[in-house]
């Protein structure tokens, strides 16, 4: 592999080419090896498969950095009356045991989710609660790297109880109790 490799990047280089992306599947693992000798750089991992980059000219790579954001949102559900916002206490994660400690419920967005689904995804994960999107009250971006390294992107979406689920809420309207995650 690596005396082949070795041939096809000078071929690319001959033909102008600048940048090689090699996606290398987890079954041949072994074949990261011979690339990396051979100058290759790691771009980013994901379950399956490592994609590795080489950036043939003699000048800095234009290549694009792996995505560096993560999204999560945070679902503000109001009551009828528009007085009370849905809170929750995690029993795990990062405050978890914080006395007087109440959040909005929320998480990350899964690849391919939109934040609205995200959202309401979230507050029923959490909660129980069937709710519906309204709109994106405010992001908050922190570049203090997080868990994972990386720029967090906070949406904080405004969500109404869903009337299918919960029937017509108004200012006397009790509303739903939500039940713990780990019981939803």
């Amino acid at each position: 592999f690596g005396v082949r490799l070795a041939a096809a990047l000078e071929r690319w280089a001959v033909q102008g080419k600048r940048g090689i992306w090699l996606r290398v599947p987890s079954q041949v693992a072994n074949l990261i090896d011979p690339a990396i000798m051979l100058g290759f750089e790691f771009h980013h991992a994901q379950p399956g498969y490592v994609m590795l980059t080489k950036w043939l000219p003699a000048t800095p790579s234009s290549l694009p950095v792996y995505p560096h954001h993560q999204v999560g949102v945070g679902g503000l559900v109001l009551d009828g009356s528009g007085k009370r916002v849905l809170c929750i206490q995690e029993r795990s994660g990062l405050t978890a045991g914080m006395v007087d400690f109440w959040k909005l419920p929320g998480g990350l967005v899964d690849p391919g989710e939109d934040l609205c689904d995200a959202a309401v995804r979230e507050v029923r994960e959490e909660t129980g609660i069937q709710t519906v999107f309204e709109c994106v009250a405010t992001v908050r971006e922190s570049q203090s790297g997080g868990p994972f390294g990386c720029t967090d992107l906070y949406a904080v979406c405004v969500l109404r109880l869903s009337e299918e689920a919960h029937g017509p809420q108004s200012a006397g309207s009790t509303p739903p109790a939500p039940s713990p995650q780990e019981h939803v």
